[in-house]
């Protein structure tokens, strides 16, 4: 014992075993997390923390109990990127997210490997809880159930975090059908591991195809963006959409510069969503960073007699996110 290394999170298979017919088991200095079947000796749960356990075992039958046999138990931590809060982006579907209105998602772990956080779908956001799942030098996991009511079939929301990068990838199902989900993790802290190279205001265009240019059915014009970073990696927009619709949006940024956008507009017919990333530039001092990415927008038709602009919808297309940093002049420029 053990069969594997420890760690936090991570699911403890082992048993204990004795000869001479063992009825039952005493163990005691187990960490947090797991317990034992006295009868058995089977071992069962997820350590929630880290450190070196002595752990004592004694066995009984009907001639008596054995001598106590200790054994010391590492537990690992989590990788670190592993911990922390995420936000990522939950892909168009048809029936999954609402009229193919996207969706987006916000997660949280700790150190002991609890998982929290909120799934939106369109208008409706929903809470959850889990787990992580652990296995030392692998990518953490996790597959949480996701409540929705009464009315609505519960969601499966399943997940890897790169141990290395933070990067999400998951899937979102209702038994049916299956929508991917991608997510990013801020890797800033403002005190000790502070996003100055990054902080600071920027401002984005937000373009659409030329090829649309003489087609009605599609806005007019350029959106727009001001991004604002503080060094603690919290990314805010603020903009408009090419049609005036109001674009503002807080969310969390990687260590390349990468942070997802999603709101809902036109009264909850609409959305943009997409992902933005801010390159850097040393050569001038950082002064000189700069914006891209590229945002999904689409609106379903309105039925309200005050709606005023593309009543009647239009399909999604990619607008190309562009921009710089914005400087404040000196003096009297």
């Amino acid at each position: 014992m053990p069969i594997l290394p420890w760690t936090v999170s991570g699911s403890v298979p082992d048993i204990v075993t004795a000869q001479n017919v063992p009825t039952s088991f005493r163990i005691t200095g187990l960490p947090s997390g797991v317990t034992y079947n006295r009868y058995t000796g089977q071992l069962s749960g997820k350590p929630v923390r880290t450190g070196s356990y002595t752990v004592k075992i004694s066995a009984s039958n009907l001639a008596g109990t054995s001598p106590t046999i200790s054994t010391t138990i590492p537990v690992s931590a989590l990788p670190d990127a592993g911990i922390g809060t995420f936000h990522g982006l939950v892909d168009r579907h048809l029936s999954m997210s609402q009229d193919f209105l996207g969706g987006m998602f916000r997660l949280s772990t700790s150190a002991t490997g609890a998982a929290s956080g909120t799934l939106t779908f369109g208008a409706r956001t929903w809470r959850f809880r889990g787990r992580l799942d652990a296995v030392e030098g692998i990518d953490p996991t996790a597959r949480i159930l996701v409540s929705r009511g009464r009315t609505l079939p519960a969601l499966t929301f399943s997940i890897t975090i790169n141990k290395t990068s933070g990067a999400v990838t998951g899937t979102i199902t209702d038994g049916i059908d299956t929508v991917p989900a991608t997510g990013v993790r801020n890797a800033w802290h403002s005190r000790n591991h502070p996003a100055t190279d990054f902080a600071g205001q920027y401002t984005a265009l937000l373009t659409p195809p030329a090829i649309l240019d003489s087609d009605p059915v599609y806005p007019k014009g350029h959106g727009y963006g001001i991004i604002t970073i503080a060094t603690s990696g919290a990314v805010r927009w603020a903009g408009r959409m090419a049609d005036g619709g109001s674009v503002v949006h807080t969310t969390i940024m990687d260590a390349a510069g990468l942070f997802p956008l999603q709101r809902l507009l036109n009264r909850s017919l609409g959305s943009a969503q997409g992902w933005i990333s801010i390159h850097l530039d040393g050569a001038s001092a950082f002064a000189d960073n700069d914006v891209g990415g590229d945002v999904s927008w689409f609106k379903k038709p309105e039925t309200s007699a005050s709606a005023r602009n593309y009543r009647d919808g239009f399909p999604d297309h990619t607008l190309a996110a562009l921009g710089s940093r914005w400087l404040r002049p000196a003096s009297g420029d």
